[in-house]
Parts: C-alpha cells; structure tokens; sequence
C-alpha cells in the first residue's frame, strides 16, 4: 500500500502516480478481465453526457461498457457508441430516467464492476432514488461513482455509501461541493473523506482530492480550455474506466484527474488554448495514460 502522504495537500504529478500504479494487465485477461463499466445516466435532452461517459471508459482501458439511460437517448446511442450495450428505460414527463423502472437492470448493475451513476442526470428526486438503488444493489467488489446531480443525493446516503468499504469516489464540481455544504475544500475534503469512507474529488481549476486514509492531494488543473460542455463528462467515464480494470478508488481518481487534465494540456498546445471540444480529449487519454505510466522525471 502507498504511504500516506503529507497532509498540506501533495501535487498530483507523475512521479506521485507512480507510488499509485494501476493494475497491469495480461494478453490472456480477455475483455471481462479489464472491467464492465455501467453508466447510469442522461435525459431526454443530454444524451451526449453519457456518450462522452461511455467512450472515456473505454479510453481508459474498460474492457466492457454498459449504458442505461432514457428510451428516446437509446436508439441513437446505439448508433453513436457501438461498442456499448444501451438499455433504455422509460422516462418521466420531463425526459428523466423513470426510477420505478431500475429493477429492470438489476443484473446489469450486480454485473458490473465500475457503476457511474448521475453523468447527464437533469432530475434531482429521480437521480437521488436511482443512486439509492444501485448502492443496494451493487456488486460485493465493484466501486461506485457518483458524478454530477447525484452527488447532491450524498447527505441523504452517507451511511449507505459506508457501508461499501472505501468503494465510493465522489466527484462534484466546485459547484456542486458548494452545494453540499462541507466546507472549503482545501480543508475539508480529507476529514469528509474519513467520514463518509469514500474518495472525494471536488474538480475546478485546482481540483482537491482524498481517500478515507490518505489525502488531501492537489492538482492545479490542465488549464481553461477544460472549462467546456461535456469535460467533466469525459472525467468522470474514464474515472468510471480505471475503477473497472480494478484500480481502487483514489487512485482511480488520481490517475483519471491528472490524465483528463493532461489531455487538455495537450490539446491547447496542438488547437487553441480554448475552443476544443470535449469529445476531443477522448482520442488523447490512452497515450496520456501510457505516458504517465512510463514517466521517469
């Protein structure tokens, strides 16, 4: 196990990754031998968010991806992410995932190994109660991501989410972890961490970082160009796509923070330092990850 590190916030670098490897894998492991990700998620009007989710996850190394979202998202989804199984459950009036509805996928959630759960999500009340479902229902190894409108329902089931072990990666925006009430991040993010046992992210232009036993950490960012429609969707898929192939979660959201910013590095060199699209971080993720794995400086 990683030492812990120092507690006035260490800088998430690549020579900080490397006491925090991601697991290695095998020409035989197959497909299920990197991880199924679920991504739970969308609405009638955001279909791209859990498109973005579903391909971050499998840049990130995901051997399988699942998608449920709304019936009127499905169809076109299964056009656009071909490598994805899409299931589309009814929705409600105003286009969210009907909740009655998610026993219909309990064996795509007991099945997986990486559950993301909010990326696209409009509906507070219905994204809260499909979280509450899939905490329940979750496989006894598999992490849980909460991203986006659902980790506004993280009061309502902390002790749910203790109940997983250090299982749970909270990812809220700045904004959102405003919202929560827990205080200035800096601070606050490593004993909010302890207290919940999850990994907390709250991700801004320095994103703050902990784990129920070690933290906080500190990335300054990968720049203004992130600041785009569908950046943090990419985040949080390939958050989801390192948590499947069986990194725990700190360091699946140590890796996924670093390398997302990376990419916008890498991006704002090649374009513009704004005016990239989010859907182009995706193509730069594997190499971003590779470079970080084999970094020597």
């Amino acid at each position: 196990m990683p030492p812990s590190p120092p507690a006035d916030g260490s800088e998430v670098t690549a020579a900080l990754l490397r006491k925090w490897p991601l697991p290695k894998h095998d020409d035989g492991d197959g497909k299920r031998g990197r991880g199924q990700v679920l991504v739970v998620g969308g609405s009638r009007v955001t279909g791209g968010a859990v498109l973005l989710a579903a391909t971050g996850a499998l840049r990130a190394g995901a051997g399988k991806v699942q998608v449920v979202t709304t019936a009127t998202v499905a169809p076109p989804l299964m056009t656009a992410v071909p490598e994805a199984l899409v299931v589309g459950l009814p929705e409600t009036d105003d286009g969210a995932i009907d909740a009655g509805h998610v026993g219909e996928v309990e064996r795509h959630i007991a099945e997986a190994d990486a559950v993301l759960v909010g990326t696209g999500a409009l509906d507070r009340d219905s994204t809260a109660e499909i979280l509450a479902h899939v905490l329940k229902l979750v496989g006894d190894d598999a992490l849980v991501v909460i991203d986006a409108i659902a980790t506004q329902a993280i009061p309502d089931h902390e002790d749910a989410i203790r109940r997983l072990g250090g299982r749970a990666v909270a990812i809220p925006n700045d904004g959102e972890w405003t919202d929560l009430g827990f205080g200035e991040p800096a601070a606050r993010i490593a004993p909010e961490a302890r207290r919940l046992g999850a990994t907390l992210a709250c991700r801004g232009d320095v994103t703050w970082l902990a784990g129920p036993a070690h933290g906080p950490f500190r990335h300054p960012g990968g720049g203004v160009g992130l600041a785009t429609s569908g950046s943090g969707d990419v985040a949080a898929g390939v958050i989801a796509g390192l948590a499947a192939r069986g990194a725990d979660g700190l360091t699946a959201a140590l890796w996924g923070v670093h390398v997302h910013a990376q990419a916008g590095r890498r991006l704002a060199a090649r374009v513009a330092e704004v005016g990239f699209l989010a859907r182009e971080l995706l193509a730069e993720i594997p190499g971003e990850l590779q470079a970080a794995s084999t970094a020597t400086g």
